[in-house]
């Protein structure tokens, strides 16, 4: 268990105020449910700060925030839905939550590539 929570907690320590969960809660489904609201804050700030972006580029494509808009949505299916089956095949606790925190980085990552690219 121990090591399941020090390996989220290992790989999330580049999202900054992440590591400050095991600080706030002592319960394992607490901590995990932090880090996954945690890392799910940074896909949304990031998803704000493209889709702000790309409202000043609107006379290049004019549908391109609700292009991104669906794009999101189709993300958090697929990232739920996929968590869901890891989950069911990796029956350790918390695996669930570190399929969500890991989509969650990935995501966020892609979308200030996508941020630093405009």
């Amino acid at each position: 268990m121990k090591k399941i929570i020090l390996l989220v907690t290992t790989s999330l320590l580049s999202f900054g105020s992440l590591a400050n969960c095991e600080v706030y809660f002592n319960d394992p489904a607490d901590v995990a449910k932090c880090y996954e609201d945690e890392s799910f804050a940074k896909v949304t700030t990031n998803l704000k700060k493209l889709t702000e972006l790309s409202k000043e580029q609107i006379s290049y494509n004019p549908n391109v925030i609700k292009e991104l808009s669906k794009s999101q949505k189709d993300w958090l299916t697929y990232r739920n839905s996929y968590c869901d089956t890891y989950s069911n095949y990796h029956g350790e606790k918390n695996n669930h939550s570190n399929c969500i925190v890991r989509l969650n980085k990935e995501r966020a990552q892609q979308l200030q590539a996508d941020i630093d690219s405009n």
